[in-house]
């Protein structure tokens, strides 16, 4: 996904979709190369809202990852194990195996039932809007009235915490700083990036 395929997606699938619809909004996560000038300049034409989720959230938040793509990959996992135990000879999936290992998993998982979707919002909090829906999926003493920090850093060594924020603060140098880089944009979760001025955001995006 990059810029390119982000408008592309949208000018030929979203364009068509807003102008039939009312009262539509477009959910997206804070990748930059979600969010383009053109898009946002177009959404206010066709009465769209796009709103961010909340920043490293998609496990919690966003709806394909949890009723979906989550399910898919436990599910692809157990299929492999299942042939690799069958056929213990087997380096590989070869193109005739691969559509067949394929349909078990859509079939285990009902991929084509569209109550997988409309449950993954509801687990998510987002429709019916219910927060409590994403917070009862973290420890309870992460989430404590008085704000004290969650007792679950206890449990991890000083060191390796000292060492992990090393790829987070350091400035540059790190192999992993270009790809947190990628994902920063400075947007309060669930507000519309609509109320961006397009030139503000450009600067920010390029």
């Amino acid at each position: 996904m990059d810029s390119s395929s982000f408008e592309e997606w949208f000018l030929s699938i979203i364009v068509a979709w807003g102008q039939r619809l009312k009262g539509k909004i477009i959910i997206g996560d804070n990748l930059r190369y979600h969010l383009s000038v053109s898009v946002i300049e177009k959404c206010p034409e066709l009465d769209i809202g796009f709103v961010l989720l909340p920043p490293n959230s998609i496990d919690k938040c966003q709806p394909l990852d949890v009723a979906l793509f989550g399910p898919v990959k436990r599910e692809w996992k157990k299929t492999n194990e299942s042939y690799k135990l069958k056929y213990p000879s087997s380096t590989s999936l070869d193109k005739s195996t691969f559509p067949r290992l394929l349909t078990q998993l859509m079939t285990a998982l009902r991929m084509r039932s569209s109550q997988n979707i409309i449950s993954g919002f509801k687990a998510c909090g987002i429709h019916l809007l219910n927060r409590d829906a994403v917070l009862k999926k973290f420890p309870s003493s992460s989430l404590s009235a008085s704000g004290a920090e969650s007792d679950a850093n206890s449990h991890v060594s000083s060191a390796v915490i000292e060492y992990l924020q090393q790829f987070n603060y350091s400035p540059g140098g790190n192999k992993f700083s270009h790809r947190c880089s990628r994902k920063k944009i400075s947007l309060e979760p669930g507000k519309s990036i609509l109320n961006l001025v397009s030139h503000q955001l450009s600067f920010q995006l390029w």
